[in-house]
């Protein structure tokens, strides 16, 4: 099955195209790579405090990214939180945030064990400007939000994610 914007692009022009498009401006020659548009791919993420990673016995990460929109999927499974201590991050994303000032992106968690929820609380998590990591917090009740810390985690558990952010 022949690519969508190739197909697109070929019917738009009426040129067979290839992975680059030449475009001519007023005598100036310009190329656009299809690469700058779209990708996607795999990543090792790690999880912990950022220093200290927990021992992981399954850890998959997939992206797609669509210009700076990128896309990312990841599992993590521990059997071991080692010496981490301080606030629980995943790290390795594959781009970093934008480094736009006071740029968040939000987390979507769809599965989750072996994090203590203080009581039951809600866990967020969030990419900030300019950094490949998300930083998880808990939701407190008519205050504000609190750290997961590292070293109160489960010795085994499991974190399914993903997220949407715009790349630096």
């Amino acid at each position: 099955m022949a690519d969508t914007k190739t197909s697109a692009l070929t019917a738009l022009t009426g040129m067979a195209l290839t992975d680059k498009l030449y475009v001519s401006n007023s005598g100036t020659d310009k190329h656009i790579d299809f690469d700058d548009f779209s990708e996607t791919g795999t990543f090792t993420p790690v999880i912990g405090d950022g220093t200290n990673n927990y021992t992981l016995s399954a850890a998959s990460g997939f992206y797609a990214r669509s210009g700076k929109l990128i896309t990312v999927s990841v599992r993590v499974t521990w059997s071991s939180i080692g010496s981490a201590s301080g606030i629980l991050r995943l790290d390795g994303l594959p781009y970093n945030g934008a480094n736009i000032s006071n740029y968040r992106a939000g987390v979507s968690l769809s599965d989750v064990s072996g994090i203590d929820t203080s009581g039951g609380k809600q866990i967020i998590g969030r990419l900030t400007a300019n950094t490949d990591y998300i930083q998880f917090y808990l939701i407190n009740d008519n205050s504000s939000r609190s750290n997961v810390l590292s070293e109160n985690s489960s010795s085994a558990g499991t974190l399914d994610l993903s997220i949407s952010y715009q790349a630096a």
